[in-house]
């Protein structure tokens, strides 16, 4: 590729994320910052590996092979917009737009229960629920019924302004990293988190364009915490995954922030550690160069696989299919990895393999519309008075974020999504307001901005 092509590359990809910004503040926005979210994910794993890659005082073995996967992914991320801005819409609704915002008295308890879904989900799996058959998954889509509580918490602090209920929103976002580290000795999925917590944040309450530069220093921030973690990370992960007991995770994950490292870009090994962890793109560009025929490519073995992963293992207690890779890595790149090593595929990727460079532009057209009408269909049943109705599409939305694993992962539960909602709603039967009833909020001005 040549120097001016990667620049357009690049650029691609920040215009592509200040349109989902702007988008998303627009008045017909409308959503719950998903859109922002899987930007953001996708980001972290291809365009910050892209950017180390053209630093001209950085040079990767795999420099040739990152930068043919780059191109890729920047060609699947313009498909992903195209699907996302220019496809979607076309199903959205005049009236989603004029509606206006209501207020329930049982909001309240919805809050709770979402809330209180999500922190047992969590504590079920903590204490080794997991082991049973299919629980897994039930508990998985469980505990994300906790990110929609906390944005519920927040969209709820936005008609009451009650700033007491978003600050106690907003903290869980940098705890969530914290918390992941401590009891799975994992980061990425506690960053993942964060990030949706913080656009639906900002998609809410709109701040200031001024604001947006936070992202710089929060940015460097993150970036910061990611060095000094993977710095120690083969520590934190002895203690954890040898049993280590709560007090002594603490000290560990203690011991390793006290020695903070702030991120130089000068800095070889922190160079490399993003490289390692945060570079997809090699991957995508692996995988070009081991598929050399049609016949090579998967034909859509693990889309196949994802559907058949939605039969419960209860039912299926031999089922071959299991949660991540499952050895797609090594059998479309040709790379061997350590034994017992778990490498996401990524969306770009498992596209590619299946598929070649047009399976990567039609499945990431058609993710970027689903991901949006997901968004779009939250937020107007959030504004609508629809709390359940609002939770099933943003579970939706969320579990299409799983940007770095696979359609293995993300067909099951989108299904567990829609089972559980619907459930809940069994249970708990709430009906969205479309007139001008009392406890309606009149939408004619803007967001209050901070």
């Amino acid at each position: 590729m040549s120097e001016n092509l990667y620049i357009v590359c690049l650029m691609a990809w920040v215009i592509i994320g200040v349109l989902s910004l702007t988008i998303m503040w627009s008045r017909q926005g409308q959503g719950t910052g998903l859109v922002l979210a899987f930007f953001c994910n996708m980001a972290l794993i291809h365009w910050f590996s892209g950017v180390i890659t053209f630093f001209p005082w950085y040079s990767s073995a795999e420099y040739s092979t990152t930068t043919a996967g780059f191109g890729v992914s920047t060609a699947g991320m313009a498909a992903f917009a195209i699907g996302c801005f220019g496809f979607a819409p076309l199903f959205f609704h005049v009236e989603d737009e004029t509606s206006p915002f209501r207020i329930a008295e049982s909001d309240s308890k919805f809050l709770r229960l979402f809330l209180t879904i999500g922190i047992g989900s969590l504590v079920l799996g903590a204490v080794g629920a997991r082991e049973i058959p299919s629980a897994a998954a039930i508990l998985s889509g469980g505990q994300a019924f906790g990110f929609a509580g906390i944005g519920f918490g927040i969209w709820q602090s936005y008609l009451h302004q009650d700033r007491k209920q978003l600050l106690l929103c907003l903290a869980a976002a940098p705890a969530f990293p914290l918390l992941t580290l401590i009891l799975q000795g994992f980061l990425g999925f506690g960053v993942g988190y964060t990030i949706i917590v913080v656009c639906f944040f900002v998609a809410i309450y709109r701040p200031r364009w001024t604001m947006a530069l936070l992202v710089i220093p929060v940015g460097y921030l993150a970036l910061s915490f990611f060095v000094t973690y993977m710095r120690d990370r083969n520590q934190i992960r002895s203690v954890v995954w040898g049993g280590g007991r709560m007090e002594e995770r603490i000290n560990q994950a203690e011991e390793t922030f006290q020695q903070f490292e702030w991120f130089d870009p000068l800095n070889r090994r922190h160079l490399d550690d993003i490289d390692r962890r945060l570079n997809y793109n090699w991957m995508v560009g692996a995988a070009m160069a081991h598929l050399r025929t049609p016949n090579d490519f998967g034909k859509g073995e693990t889309l196949w696989m994802g559907v058949l992963a939605i039969i419960p293992r209860v039912l299926w207690p031999d089922k071959p299919i299991q949660a991540g890779s499952m050895n797609f890595v090594s059998h479309y790149t040709g790379v061997k990895f350590a034994e017992g090593t778990s490498v996401g595929m990524g969306l770009i990727f498992e596209f590619y393999v299946n598929f070649g460079t047009y399976g990567v532009l039609i499945g990431m057209f058609i993710v970027g519309a689903l991901v949006r009408y997901a968004d779009r269909r939250a937020g107007v049943e959030l504004r609508w008075g629809s709390p359940i109705a609002f939770a099933r599409w943003f579970l939706i939305g969320e579990f299409l974020l799983l940007v770095g694993g696979s359609i293995i992962e993300i067909v099951p539960n989108l299904v567990l999504a829609v089972v559980l909602t619907a459930g809940l709603r069994y249970l708990y039967p709430d009906h969205p307001s479309m007139g001008l009833p009392e406890g309606s909020v009149d939408t004619s001005t803007d967001s209050p901005q901070l």
